[in-house]
């Protein structure tokens, strides 16, 4: 009798001991199960925040200027000055960006190169990859033997799918353009533009870029036009950064006594807000 209560006795205590087990390792895995709702939950409004902070970054107007100045004196005296405004707008899949570049220097007193142009762009996304654009291009420089061009048509451009810190697009455009010699006589043809935007990202204050297009008259290849920029840029705050830049442009066909290529190499500070 004594050995049959004792025995049911350690089996009682055995299933209370069972159950208290039971109930620590439920109570254990309801606050697991707390905690990882509450991880997910932290990430999803993340998530959504960052999305909204960019839905309403994208939506500012973006203002970048870049001014480039530089004075020599003693055995050769020049000055030179260059600079650069761009303003972006976005709207839902509408994208304004418009550009304006100015270049100035003189040679002991000698004014040698005064060259101006502006550029205009309209954007519509179409996809996450591809978008319709249109460009006006105007331009004019005092010593290349052209008083102005201008070209304007429509294109088409591509974003390619690419790690965070790259941003590769490439573009085609068909062109109206209509270049007016010194002489006021006129040229006008249908051109075609290929182009190419490349940017790294290599830190996160550092950065390289590469830019590139070829204009070619559809009619005469013959006569064309390339132009290519690379650089690099380190932000030193929220609005400043100091970079370098090379500029090269080549043109097929010139007038007399002018040359094919001008090239131009900068220190720039930049100023984004």
């Amino acid at each position: 009798m004594k050995k049959i209560i004792v025995s049911s006795m350690i089996t009682i205590l055995s299933v209370s001991s069972l159950n208290a087990t039971n109930i620590t390792t439920d109570k254990e895995l309801i606050e697991l199960g707390k905690e990882y709702l509450q991880i997910k939950q932290d990430k999803i409004d993340k998530e959504i925040k960052d999305k909204k902070d960019k839905e309403k970054k994208d939506k500012e107007w973006k203002i970048k200027s870049q001014i480039g100045f530089s004075k020599t004196d003693g055995n050769t005296d020049t000055t030179s000055f260059t600079g650069l405004v761009e303003v972006s707008k976005k709207i839902d899949k509408h994208v304004l960006s418009s550009k304006f570049e100015g270049q100035y220097s003189e040679d002991s007193g000698v004014e040698n190169k005064n060259k101006i142009n502006a550029k205009l762009n309209y954007n519509y996304e179409i996809t996450k990859n591809f978008a319709f654009d249109y460009e006006i291009y105007g331009e004019q420089d005092k010593f290349s033997g052209f008083n102005y061009k201008v070209y304007t048509g429509p294109g088409i451009k591509y974003k390619f799918d690419m790690p965070k810190s790259h941003e590769f697009k490439i573009g085609v455009n068909v062109l109206y353009e209509n270049d007016v010699l010194d002489d006021d006589s006129t040229v006008d043809y249908i051109a075609m533009k290929s182009s190419l935007e490349y940017k790294w990202q290599i830190t996160e204050t550092f950065s390289a870029y590469l830019n590139g297009e070829y204009r070619t008259d559809v009619e005469d290849t013959d006569v064309f036009t390339t132009v290519s920029n690379i650089g690099m840029e380190s932000k030193l705050n929220k609005h400043f950064s100091v970079g370098i830049n090379y500029k090269s442009e080549y043109v097929n066909v010139v007038p007399d006594n002018k040359e094919n290529t001008d090239n131009t190499l900068t220190a720039n500070l930049t100023i984004s807000y």
